[in-house]
């Protein structure tokens, strides 16, 4: 078998000292040219600016539906308020909004609520949106769960 017609079936074209795959290259089958490569690559029937186009589609539909925020379940909702007292501990840290209602995470709760536990990095995040709420004079959301008469964060906005 000649080296050209191996390399035909393989998929493969030489033009001079350059060799083309099929997908970069017209086809010899069915009376195309060799040596007149495609304007764009094909990919499984869809030209290369296609692709990128659904591609990119798919990337901000994706991003979007992932930047979305739900409720977590079973949490309460506090008001839009503004924040009047941040206080962190040794692994506890105290939120207090407008009207003297207490919000809490903690590393470790009291027995029974353990599910509220949280870790060190979240009651950092929960510090510091709500320091960057109490200075800036921004409102915040409270999603939290009430156990053993104490309200534990679970999740925190800071509004515009």
């Amino acid at each position: 078998m000649s080296a050209a017609a191996l390399s035909d079936i393989q998929g493969q074209y030489e033009l001079g000292d350059t060799c083309y795959s099929r997908w970069q290259m017209t086809g010899r089958r069915r009376g195309g040219r060799a040596d007149v490569p495609m304007e764009e690559t094909i990919m499984f029937g869809i030209n290369a600016s296609k692709f990128r186009g659904m591609f990119a589609l798919v990337a901000v539909l994706t991003g979007a539906a992932s930047a979305t925020v739900t409720t977590p379940a079973h949490a309460a909702v506090s008001g839009v308020t503004t924040v009047n007292i941040v206080e962190y501990g040794a692994g506890s840290l105290l939120v207090q909004l407008t009207g003297g209602v207490n919000y809490f995470a903690q590393l470790n709760t009291q027995s029974g609520c353990t599910a509220n536990n949280q870790t060190i990095d979240t009651i950092k995040a929960y510090q510091s949106l709500a320091q960057a709420a109490l200075l800036a004079g921004k409102t915040v959301k409270v999603y939290f769960n009430t156990c053993g008469g104490q309200n534990y964060i679970t999740a925190l906005d800071l509004n515009q």
